[in-house]
């Protein structure tokens, strides 16, 4: 079950989408995108103090879970920022 054609949620999906694919299109990494959506941490958090090992997160929308499936796809980048 998905939002209702019509529905707000889907036009912001849809623009979203949209977004996505353009900067993608425009050589915007994949990675770079997935880093800067929103995660949820797979793990209880540890206080700081313990310096623990950062827990890894997951996508928190349909968008970024299809950024980090891009992502596995997306050939590596040298530090010079060619392919």
């Amino acid at each position: 079950s998905g939002a209702k054609d019509g529905s707000l949620l889907a036009a912001i999906l849809d623009d979203a989408s949209v977004v996505v694919s353009i900067a993608l299109q425009h050589g915007i990494p994949a990675a770079a995108l997935a880093k800067s959506v929103a995660r949820l941490p797979v793990a209880p958090l540890a206080p700081p103090y313990l310096n623990a090992e950062p827990q890894p997160a997951q996508a928190a929308s349909v968008i970024g879970a299809a950024l980090d499936l891009v992502r596995k796809f997306e050939s590596p980048v040298n530090e010079e920022g060619e392919d």
